[in-house]
């Protein structure tokens, strides 16, 4: 595929056609929405029924997008917009879990060597967005320098003539390493028989993709996906009642004020808060804030991040409970006493980024209360239109402009009530 961008005529065509959709998409999205030049550049990572034990809503992650890709001896197929209940995740996750349940000591391994591997077969992983090990699975993975705390990828995979399956993981911070598992590779190699279609490749095996992160996942097609229309649920002010009761804040207060802004700023014992006309809400309590929604149950001494992330989540859910609209957790740390946990929303596992680079949610937990928040209400609803996407062999070059760009399709919220859904470069 490569030699057919090599023509200068064709790369002309590309960029003027790039810049055509630009411009509309800059109408549509508004002032905030950057050029796709600067879009690639700039734009930040992100920072998603019953599903297998162990992995993902098991430890209170909840529902997130996923992407898989599986490998067999006769072909690779791609998943790229699904979530953790779909039954691919279903059937592939009980072998990850299982996998990562009877995982021993890890090795250190080359990128080379995971290359190597990620060529054969398999069933690849990618999370989306990188969390702490013990926010994906019941157990906390060690990479040989403590606990992994950033994991995205991860591929099962039988290494040469081995009876077992190999986990190899992706930790931003430790790099790449592998585990021994228990589980059979005839197990592994029975679930990849059916595999015959050929739809997807990984970046790092194009020549024309060479300069793009190497583990990108590349359908040989975009995905079919709709418009959609979207709303800010707060705006006839219909919910605000149930917004403040929730918060234990009284509806009928009348410590309450309109900035120049135009947000709305409620007041009440050692908190406020403010209600800005785009859906956006910000609250500022404190560690001992009485609410019991924002109070966070631990089993023992101090919370866990998975014990934080299940409380910030049924937060979230409850307010949001009118708008059937999807969160997913996008990142996690934890410093001291005080842990940090965003959201951001999804559509059918696909992400939806909003054009200022901001989460959906943010939350900061102090000991065992939720302290501060702050959440965009948004609703999105599919339309019968479907999403004008450029071919994927169109995108390559524009996004190899980039060094280590990772081009995705996501839905690109800019604050109106038309979301389309467009390649992204994270």
């Amino acid at each position: 595929m490569g030699k057919r961008w090599i023509n200068a005529m064709q790369n002309t065509a590309i960029v003027l056609l790039f810049a055509l959709m630009l411009a509309l998409m800059t109408q549509v999205q508004g002032a905030g929405q950057k050029d796709i030049g600067a879009f690639f550049e700039s734009f930040p990572t992100a920072a998603a029924p019953s599903q297998p034990a162990g992995v993902g809503e098991a430890v209170g992650r909840g529902v997130a997008p996923v992407r898989i890709v599986l490998t067999g001896s006769y072909g690779r197929c791609g998943y790229t917009q699904i979530t953790t209940h779909s039954e691919v995740y279903e059937s592939a996750g009980t072998l990850l879990s299982e996998a990562v349940g009877s995982a021993g000591a890890s090795a250190r391994v080359s990128v080379p060597t995971f290359e190597r591997a990620l060529s054969g077969s398999g069933i690849y992983f990618d999370f989306i967005c990188a969390l702490p090990s013990e926010l994906l699975f019941e157990r906390v993975l060690d990479g040989g320098d403590g606990a992994l705390s950033a994991v995205r990828r991860i591929f099962l995979t039988t290494d040469g003539a081995a009876q077992n399956v190999s986990l190899y993981v992706e930790d931003e911070g430790q790099g790449l390493c592998v585990f021994p598992t228990a589980v059979s590779s005839v197990t592994l190699a029975d679930y990849l028989a059916s595999v015959e279609e050929d739809n997807v490749s990984f970046a790092f095996e194009l020549e024309d993709a060479q300069r793009l992160e190497p583990y990108t996942i590349l359908p040989a097609k975009p995905p079919t996906l709709f418009v959609l229309a979207a709303a800010n649920p707060l705006a006839a002010g219909t919910r605000t009642d149930a917004l403040l009761s929730a918060l234990d804040f009284n509806p009928h207060t009348q410590s309450r004020y309109t900035e120049t802004s135009g947000a709305s700023v409620i007041l009440g014992d050692d908190r406020s808060l403010r209600i800005h006309p785009d859906g956006t809400v910000r609250f500022e309590g404190s560690a001992d804030d009485p609410c019991a929604l924002l109070r966070v149950d631990a089993a023992s001494g101090m919370p866990t991040l998975s014990e934080i992330s299940g409380a910030c989540r049924t937060l979230l859910e409850t307010l949001l409970a009118a708008t059937e609209t999807q969160l997913y957790l996008s990142a996690a740390s934890r410093e001291g006493d005080t842990a940090r946990l965003a959201f951001d929303y999804m559509v059918d596992g696909t992400p939806v980024r909003f054009s200022d680079g901001l989460h959906a949610a943010e939350l900061f937990v102090e000991g065992g209360t939720i302290a501060r928040f702050s959440l965009r209400f948004r609703s999105y609803t599919p339309q019968a239109e479907t999403a004008q996407l450029l071919p994927t062999a169109q995108v390559l070059p524009i996004a190899s402009r980039y060094e280590r760009s990772e081009p995705t399709v996501c839905y690109l919220d800019g604050g109106g009530e038309r979301v389309n859904a467009d390649w992204i470069g994270e």
